[in-house]
């Protein structure tokens, strides 16, 4: 158990790295002008091409989310990048208020909790099935920008397919023996040993949300995140 909870831990964190590497960036080129514009973000779609090809069988996209307003020339805008047939390919949506197909994406749990959190100002968010982007059940890793004057700037981020973590993950599961099962706060799957418990499913035989709270020996907080490991006994 001990190797697996390590392996998880070191997953997170270079994770969040990257998605450090991301904001730090991003920060950067914002701090550059007074009122920016998409072309001040250039140097994103490069770094996101590197990351995506860095990490191939892990992350399936990632970029920038802008906050209402930040740009001059685009007051709503995602400059996110994704594999697509083999190739890292731009995000292409409705970011138009008045389109038919507008994506509002401050409603998605992704983009307020960075913001709404102190320092470190960083979510995981998931597993959710994510519609425009994978098409799959997914792992969003957001870390809230900002500019110099310290005001909010928007989120960098990564999507992590929830098959990529089943494929890093599962067999060290198994070896331990034991029915693990790595959940988020809210009780809902991301991989399992148990046919029972499949990806996005909710853990409904333990109240998962008061084994975080309540330090229960059943349930592993993964440091430095939203992700815990649950045993559930032997197989």
């Amino acid at each position: 158990m001990a190797d697996v909870l390590s392996e998880l831990e070191e997953f997170i964190r270079a994770t969040r790295g990257v998605v450090h590497d991301l904001a730090a960036t991003t920060a950067a080129a914002l701090s550059s002008t007074a009122q920016p514009r998409r072309a001040d973000l250039m140097e994103i779609e490069p770094l996101v091409a590197m990351i995506l090809g860095e990490r191939e069988e892990t992350v399936h996209g990632g970029g920038f989310v802008a906050a209402p307003g930040l740009l001059d020339d685009a007051p709503w805008w995602l400059e996110w990048f994704a594999w697509d047939a083999g190739a890292v390919q731009r995000l292409v949506s409705e970011t138009d208020p008045s389109g038919a197909y507008f994506f509002d994406y401050t409603f998605m749990p992704w983009y307020p909790g960075p913001r709404e959190r102190t320092p470190p100002a960083r979510a995981v968010t998931g597993p959710y099935v994510d519609y425009l982007c994978t098409d799959d059940y997914t792992l969003t890793f957001t870390e809230a920008v900002r500019r110099q004057d310290g005001s909010f700037a928007g989120v960098a981020g990564v999507d992590v397919r929830v098959l990529a973590v089943e494929q890093r993950f599962l067999a060290e599961f198994r070896a331990t023996g034991r029915v693990l099962a790595l959940v988020n706060e809210l009780g809902r799957v991301v991989v399992s040993t148990s046919a029972r418990l499949l990806s996005g499913d909710l853990v409904d035989e333990l109240d998962v949300p008061t084994l975080f709270e309540a330090g229960d020996e059943r349930l592993t907080r993964i440091s430095d995140s939203e992700l815990g490991l649950l045993d559930l006994g032997r197989r």
